[in-house]
């Protein structure tokens, strides 16, 4: 049969996901680089892990490459999904509390969410 393999720039194999990782890609204290592969069987899950490891690993430290094709997911630009609010009644039905406007914003931007007036952008990983 046929199998999807991950070759390295020298044609070697470095993975058959999920079957096989190979010993030359295995990481330890001295990595500097690594790939991650991401498999899925729903594409909308597949990006989501994507998008949640590419945080992670970014929250770390790490320098994030990206494949080249990324912006081609609209939905997934940069990372932030937006939500339209009508004022802060909204929010105060929404989470249960009444709060000041600065509480609010303080509070939100804590979880990692951007402020705009009357929109807020949800962080991928919320």
């Amino acid at each position: 049969g046929k199998y999807l393999a991950l070759l390295d720039k020298n044609g070697e194999i470095i993975s058959i996901p999920p079957v096989l990782i190979s010993k030359k890609t295995m990481i330890d204290e001295s990595t500097q680089n690594f790939l991650v592969d991401i498999t899925a069987s729903e594409l909308t899950q597949g990006k989501k892990l994507m998008f949640l490891s590419i945080y992670y690993f970014y929250s770390l430290g790490y320098e994030i490459f990206t494949d080249p094709n990324l912006h081609k997911w609209k939905e997934f630009e940069d990372g932030f999904k937006e939500i339209k609010i009508s004022g802060k009644e909204e929010i105060s039905k929404l989470i249960g509390l009444k709060l000041e406007d600065d509480e609010i914003s303080k509070n939100l931007r804590k979880m990692g969410y951007n402020i705009n007036n009357l929109s807020i952008r949800v962080p991928y990983y919320r």
